[in-house]
C-alpha cells in the first residue's frame, strides 16, 4: 500500500468507528423496498462496488437511486424493479442532496417555514446566474476555484503543528445550527492542512454525529483525533493533487454557502470552491 492510498485509507477506517455499517452479509436484511433489495445484491456480487452506503443511498430520491445503480445492475444482469406509479404525487420528493436542505447558507432566516423542496430550489436560483466548467464556477463578477490537496511545502508553517488543533464551538444553539457552523469550521481546517480534495460531504458529517447520538464535546472530540492522525501522516506520507479527474456533473450538485463558498457533492465525492476576491 503507496502513502497516497494509505494516508486515505486510515481516515476512512478511523471515520467508520464513528458510525454503524451496513456490510454486504447483512445488507439485504436492512432493505425496505425493491430497489435497495436490488442494491444490496449489487454490493454482495461486485466487491469493488464505488456506490455510497445504504443509508446515504436512502437519502437521494427514487429517481437518482436508480441512476446510482443503474449501470452496476446492467453489468451484473440485473433488472431494476418497475418504477412506482405517480410516486411523485404521493408525497413531496425530498431534495437529492440532504446537506442542501440542512447546511444553513446566507438565505433570508424566513426560511424555516418552506418546505424542504423550496430550499433546493432557492439554491438553484441563487447559482442559475453561474456557470460550472469543471475547475471553475463563474458566477457574474466572481469567480470560484476547484480546491485540491496541497504539498506541505505550500502550508503555513504552522499548519501541521501541534498548535492547530479541530475543536467545534460548544454554543447553546440547535443541533442544526451547532453542526452547521461545526462544518464550515471543518471545511477550514481541512483547506488549512492542504486536503482541498480530502474533504467528506455535509451528509455524512450530520450522519456521523446524529446515528451515533454523541454529545457535542464527544463529536467535536473525535473530529480533532482524525484531525491529529490526518496531519501526523500528512507530515510524512506523499499525497496526491486529486485522486481523480472528475468533477460536478451539474451546477444543480452545488449550493452557495456563502460569498467565498461553494460546496458540490454527488453523494460518492464532494468538491470544494474558493472565491478568488478572498
Amino acid at each position: 500500500m503507496n502513502g497516497v492510498t494509505k494516508l486515505c485509507c486510515s481516515a476512512f477506517i478511523y471515520l467508520s468507528t464513528l458510525s454503524p455499517i451496513v456490510s454486504a452479509s447483512n445488507c439485504d436484511n436492512q432493505a425496505d423496498n425493491e430497489l435497495e433489495k436490488l442494491y444490496c445484491q449489487i454490493i454482495t456480487q461486485n466487491t469493488k462496488h464505488q456506490l455510497p452506503s445504504l443509508l446515504d443511498f436512502r437519502k437521494n430520491t427514487e429517481q437518482m437511486q436508480r441512476l446510482l445503480i443503474k449501470r452496476d445492475a446492467k453489468k451484473l444482469g440485473l433488472s431494476l424493479p418497475a418504477k412506482k406509479q405517480d410516486s411523485s404525487k404521493a408525497k413531496p420528493a425530498r431534495p437529492q442532496r440532504e446537506n442542501q436542505s440542512s447546511l444553513t447558507t446566507n438565505q433570508p432566516k424566513s426560511r424555516k417555514t418552506e418546505p424542504k423542496g423550496e430550499v433546493q430550489n432557492t439554491n438553484s436560483r441563487r447559482l442559475s446566474s453561474c456557470r460550472l466548467n469543471k475547475a471553475y464556477i463563474n458566477c457574474a463578477t466572481t469567480r470560484f476555484t476547484l480546491q485540491t490537496n496541497k504539498p506541505n511545502s505550500s502550508l503555513h508553517n504552522t499548519a501541521l503543528s501541534a498548535a492547530n488543533t479541530l475543536l467545534f464551538s460548544n454554543n447553546k444553539n440547535s443541533d442544526t445550527q451547532y453542526l452547521n457552523q461545526s462544518y464550515l469550521t471543518y471545511i477550514d481546517k481541512m483547506m488549512l492542512i492542504g486536503l482541498g480534495d480530502s474533504t467528506m460531504s455535509y451528509t455524512k458529517f450530520h450522519k456521523l454525529f446524529t446515528q451515533n447520538k454523541q454529545n457535542r464535546h464527544q463529536f467535536s472530540q473525535r473530529f480533532n483525533e482524525l484531525y491529529e492522525l490526518l496531519k501526523k501522516e500528512k507530515q510524512s506520507m506523499a499525497i496526491r493533487t486529486r485522486y481523480n479527474d472528475q468533477y460536478p456533473a451539474s451546477i444543480k450538485q452545488c449550493m452557495k454557502v456563502n460569498n467565498k463558498l461553494i460546496i458540490c457533492d454527488n453523494v460518492q465525492q464532494n468538491w470544494i470552491y474558493i472565491s478568488s476576491k478572498h
